[in-house]
This record gives C-alpha cells, sequence and structure tokens, in this order.
C-alpha cells in the first residue's frame, strides 16, 4: 500500500517538532527514524479503511456469492454492520511493516542532507567551493536517498 506523501510528509515534520523541542541540536538519526515511523504509522491509521474498502471494491465479480457492494458508502457501510468496525483494519499489521520502508528513506535523507550542508558551510569558510561540487553533492544526496532503502532492506 502506498501512503498519501502530503500527510506523510506533514505528520513528519510536526514530529521532529516535537522531537526537538528542548534541543539545541540537530536530531540524531533515531529520532529522524522514530519521526518517519511514527509518520507512516499516523498515517496507515487513518488510510488503512480507504484501502480495504477500495480493495474490496476491485476485489468483485460476477460470480460473487453475496450481494455487490455498490459504492464506497455502501461497501463502508455494509463492512461495519456486518463485520464490526475492527473490520476496517484488516491488513493493517503488514501495512506496518511497510512503514520501515519510508522511515529508512527520510532517515537516510536527513543525514546526507546533514554531510552536504556540513560539506557546504566548510566550502563558504574556505571562499573555494564550485557550484558543480554542490550540485553534484545534491544528485549524489538524492540518489542516496532512493537507493539506501533498496540497499539496506
Amino acid at each position: 500500500m502506498s501512503e498519501p506523501k502530503t500527510s506523510v510528509v506533514c505528520s513528519y515534520g510536526r514530529a521532529k517538532e516535537r522531537y526537538s523541542k528542548d534541543r539545541e541540536k540537530q536530531l540524531s538519526a533515531g529520532l529522524h527514524l522514530a519521526s518517519a515511523a511514527e509518520a507512516g504509522a499516523l498515517v496507515s491509521l487513518c488510510t488503512n479503511p480507504i484501502w480495504l474498502v477500495k480493495t474490496r471494491l476491485q476485489l468483485q465479480t460476477p460470480l460473487h456469492q453475496t450481494r455487490p457492494y455498490s459504492g464506497f458508502y455502501d461497501a463502508l457501510r455494509t463492512i461495519i454492520r456486518e463485520e464490526g468496525w475492527a473490520a476496517l483494519y484488516k491488513g493493517l499489521l503488514p501495512s506496518l511493516f511497510l512503514v520501515s520502508h519510508g522511515a529508512i528513506q527520510f532517515t537516510a535523507y536527513e543525514e546526507l542532507r546533514k554531510i552536504v550542508v556540513d560539506f557546504k558551510s566548510k566550502k563558504r569558510r574556505t571562499h573555494s567551493g564550485s557550484a558543480d561540487t554542490v550540485l553534484f553533492a545534491i544528485v549524489v544526496l538524492f540518489g542516496c536517498w532512493k537507493l539506501c532503502p533498496l540497499v539496506i532492506g
């Protein structure tokens, strides 16, 4: 399942703000990982019922033995009435395991961003940094951000 990216980024930013209160330094990699995992889990909890209903609607076939759902609202109402509220969270556990992929990506991005920012600030102090070096560092940063979860996972 794919979480809506905007919700994850917004939740991640809020979690980072909460963890960074009472801290003067930058967040550690562990706190970035915790922030990203928290954001992903929150989005999974909010979107799981939508994904469940969507999947049930997509799996309907003409050979479906029971009355087919007439739409999203009908499916939602029928699931709640026949199976209870807890049924909306079937499949949540695997969704929560998949949160780790995004959490690793956000953590890798933040740590690589720290390296690039430190590198750029050192170059500014020595006045020998070039635009090509900075551009190369940014390209490497975003490339690693996407590759790290594949290598680690």
